[in-house]
């Protein structure tokens, strides 16, 4: 008996930055508009999810629950993540590029793939929030079917 074992992929898509303007007078303005997806085989994905939870509880246990479906929902904000860098706290920093690492490690473990696109927005342009989220997202279609 052969195995024609359909190949499923399960993706995950998000995005950084808003689709509004780019003030440069305004200092909580974006600049930048950022969509990311993560695909992995539906065969991987159980693997993955548990090795996920498992990092968030090593590196961030104060996000753990003792419940597994609690952890997952429990999100790690990259806003949050970022901040450490602009407190120039080495230690800190080493922690976060630590999970970083050990998430890229997991990912391509599970067969894992990570497309994305970002888009630069002109400064005290026009909003255009159709073709800011819509450009990169055909970008990351197309990688997709690649």
């Amino acid at each position: 008996m052969s195995n024609n074992k359909a190949f499923v992929q399960r993706s995950h898509i998000d995005e950084s930055g808003d689709t509004g303007m780019f003030s440069s007078k305004k200092t909580d303005s974006q600049p930048v508009f950022v969509l990311l997806g993560l695909t992995l085989p539906s065969d991987q994905l159980r693997a993955y999810t548990s090795g996920f939870v498992n990092l968030k509880k090593e590196y961030f246990p104060n996000s753990a629950d003792c419940k597994h479906h609690n952890t997952i929902l429990n999100e790690l904000k990259g806003s949050d993540l970022r901040k450490v860098f602009a407190k120039n706290n080495n230690q800190k920093i080493r922690h976060v590029v630590g999970f970083f690492n050990k998430l890229l490690e997991l990912i391509s473990q599970h067969d894992g793939k990570i497309m994305g696109r970002a888009y630069n927005k002109e400064p005290d342009g026009e909003a255009r929030p159709i073709p800011i989220y819509t450009a990169p997202m055909q970008k990351v279609c197309t990688m997709f079917n690649a």
